[in-house]
């Protein structure tokens, strides 16, 4: 059992932080509503710097994140949660249109993630990120959770 705080916002109870990554709008929509409409409160990102920007000072609960953002390749995302050394408290969720690459895959499993093929079906994301976040077993103090109004 995992004590996950729980945040009230227009009458929902808010699960904590998931962040979204893609550089394309219409998947960050996508995913973005199914884990809105699941309880979380989702920060959409658009690009690898803006989500080491966030990770600078926010510890969500989970990322999602494409495979291929712009220039980059999402695994960076992953590397850099293990040196900031917060590994062990965010979960991770890599998201991909492409061929299914095995040592990529092997990769994020040895970093503690998760991999999915799109497209990807809501319950089975829902699922996978709660799995990911218990396997994370955040703290039940997070600088980024508040109370919303």
């Amino acid at each position: 059992f995992i004590n996950i705080l729980l945040f009230y916002k227009k009458g929902i109870m808010i699960k904590g932080i998931v962040c979204v990554v893609d550089d394309e709008r219409d998947v960050v929509k996508y995913h973005s509503g199914i884990l809105s409409a699941a309880g979380y409160e989702v920060k959409k990102l658009y690009s690898v710097d803006q989500v080491l920007e966030y990770l600078r000072e926010n510890v969500p609960l989970c990322i999602v994140s494409d495979d291929n953002i712009g220039n980059t390749h999402g695994i960076e995302i992953l590397e850099e949660i293990a040196a900031f050394g917060r590994l062990s408290k965010i979960g991770f969720v890599m998201v991909s249109g492409g061929k299914n690459d095995v040592s990529l895959v092997d990769r994020i499993k040895d970093l503690q993630g998760e991999y999915l093929s799109k497209p990807v079906d809501g319950e089975l994301l829902i699922k996978v990120v709660e799995d990911q976040i218990k396997l994370h077993k955040p703290s039940e103090k997070f600088s980024n959770l508040r109370l919303l109004q």
